[in-house]
């Protein structure tokens, strides 16, 4: 078995390289926000998100490790990075995820935003199980943050 390969949602060990947990999601869609977008704005957000872009919704890894925020949009479903067949479609530190929020009238969707130098985004995911992978989502980026900051 390739090393590189996991199901969704466990920890890949690849010799010389940080672990990375990927979870495959649904991305529902993203919308650029003002760089001053706060806590209590982003449920507006999030539900303009889900409203405007109800066809558009396509299936991806979001991949944390400690170095790194990443996701990538796949076509098929290998696990093996392959540039023909994976698109990444932001990637960044796991401090420039700045924001976390999860619905419990919508438990399997979350959203985050992503703030870098020079564009602020919220980007709105559905897990294809209930609240179980949600939340080991949140824990795991949330942990991360914790960990780079403290």
């Amino acid at each position: 078995i390739d090393p590189r390969i996991a199901s969704w949602g466990a920890k890949m060990e690849v010799e010389g390289e940080e672990d990375e947990v990927r979870y495959k999601l649904t991305m529902i869609g993203f919308r650029k926000v003002h760089h001053l977008t706060t806590m209590a704005m982003l449920p507006w957000v999030v539900a303009e998100v889900s409203r405007s872009q109800p066809g558009e919704r396509e299936q991806v890894f979001l991949c944390v490790s400690a170095s790194r925020v990443r996701c990538v949009s796949t076509l098929g479903e290998s696990l093996v990075w392959d540039p023909l067949t994976h698109t990444v479609l932001f990637e960044c530190l796991p401090h420039h995820v700045t924001k976390l929020i999860h619905n419990s009238q919508e438990p399997s969707s979350f959203a985050c935003l992503v703030k870098g130098t020079q564009t602020c985004a919220c980007y709105v995911f559905q897990c294809q199980y209930r609240t179980k992978v949600c939340i080991s989502v949140c824990a795991c980026v949330l942990g991360l943050l914790q960990s780079t900051i403290g």
